[in-house]
């Protein structure tokens, strides 16, 4: 028996020690889809004449590239948080009550009131847009911009209990919304109203997501659409019974479960709304390929154009983010033809490409942690 012991023991180690390289050879355990949102170190150059730098190079690259990491660190952080109800990384996402995911950034400091702004920059808000607007009014477009509340002003009671949630109307959204509209920007949408009342009928964000989920989007676009069609009155706006909504879980969590490596273990459900045969079909319209900003990861969103078959109606731009893929098939059929750009967060006018597109209707979709980069020339 002790015979047998003494084998046993040397040769398991053994096996433990080499199956990573057996296994990069026969994949019998699959790798889980962890994105890291980031570059892999690449194995360096062995190079005799400077190997100093070599060691720690390789080490680097190894860890990276260790054919059974993301086995263990997604089982890892997956026991963390089934033991304890926490984040495996609470500096970069907070996990709430019933498994609601939050980022722990600026939208956190919105929801709690501890970010504010100045007298200066409620003021410098107020020029741009109407800075927006007159230079827009001048090529016979309207400018609307429309403003996405962070999760956690819509789903407050499903944070943290540290996390402390101020009143309505002394966020600094809301504050910035009521000194614009004070001051005569009528064409500001804020969303908080139709999300929250979107909210009681069906759920409206993905958990394990930052971002509203169909409902959410068909709830926003219906918003924005009333807006605008105070100003267009030919255009439409669609109700829920105008579609067939289907649910489905998925077997993977959303961007928030990416980031702390649990998206393999998740489920989410998704609303998939089909329109029903009478209402306008939407096509994808031509690309005019327009130059993508440089280092921008998401090149396969830059430019979507969507159209349908009345050209009576209205010709639509919108500059957004990465809400934006969620609204675009709903706002694309109240309008001739529709534009999205999604330019890298910077929300800009984009002239070259509006001189091309010559829109009537000029939108700007931005969550209210990204609006600091309105303010930024």
């Amino acid at each position: 028996m002790k015979k047998i012991k003494y084998i046993l023991i040397p040769t398991g180690f053994i096996l433990f020690l080499i199956f990573p390289k057996i296994n990069v050879i026969t994949h019998w355990v699959k790798p889980l889809n962890l994105e890291e949102n980031r570059i892999m170190s690449e194995k360096p150059d062995f190079n005799i004449t400077n190997l100093d730098p070599f060691p720690m190079a390789y080490e680097k690259y190894y860890n990276d590239n260790f054919c059974l990491k993301s086995n263990f660190v997604g089982r890892y952080n997956y026991f963390k948080f089934r033991l304890n109800k926490k984040s495996p990384n609470p500096k970069s996402v907070l996990v709430g009550k019933k498994d609601f995911f939050f980022y722990n950034d600026q939208s956190i400091k919105i929801v709690s009131g501890i970010f504010q702004y100045s007298k200066e920059q409620l003021d410098a808000f107020k020029k741009e847009i109407q800075s927006r607007t007159e230079l827009l009014k001048k090529e016979n477009c309207k400018y609307y911009l429309a403003i996405i509340p962070t999760k956690g002003v819509i789903y407050n009671e499903y944070l943290p209990d540290d996390i402390q949630v101020v009143k309505k109307n002394i966020r600094s959204t809301e504050i910035l919304i009521k000194y614009l509209r004070d001051n005569g920007c009528d064409n500001v949408i804020y969303l908080q109203s139709a999300l929250e009342e979107a909210k009681k009928k069906h759920r409206i964000f993905h958990k394990h997501d930052n971002h509203w989920n169909n409902n959410g989007a068909f709830a926003a676009t219906t918003a924005i659409q009333k807006r605008i069609q105070k100003d267009f009155p030919n255009v439409r706006i669609y109700d829920l019974k105008d579609y067939t909504i289907r649910s489905e879980k998925v077997n993977q969590g959303g961007d928030l479960a990416n980031i702390i490596g649990l998206s393999p273990f998740l489920t989410e459900t998704k609303f998939k709304y089909i329109p029903n045969n009478d209402l306008p079909q939407v096509f994808n319209g031509n690309k005019k390929n327009y130059p993508i900003p440089e280092g921008f990861a998401y090149g396969w969103g830059y430019e979507v154009q969507k159209r349908t078959e009345n050209d009576s109606l209205p010709k639509l731009m919108v500059v957004n983010n990465s809400f934006g893929p969620y609204t675009n098939e709903f706002l694309s059929r109240s309008f001739s033809k529709s534009v999205y750009i999604w330019d890298k967060w910077e929300f800009k006018l984009n002239d070259d490409i509006r001189r091309v597109e010559k829109p009537d209707v000029f939108l700007t979709l931005i969550t209210d942690f990204s609006l600091d980069a309105l303010l930024k020339k």
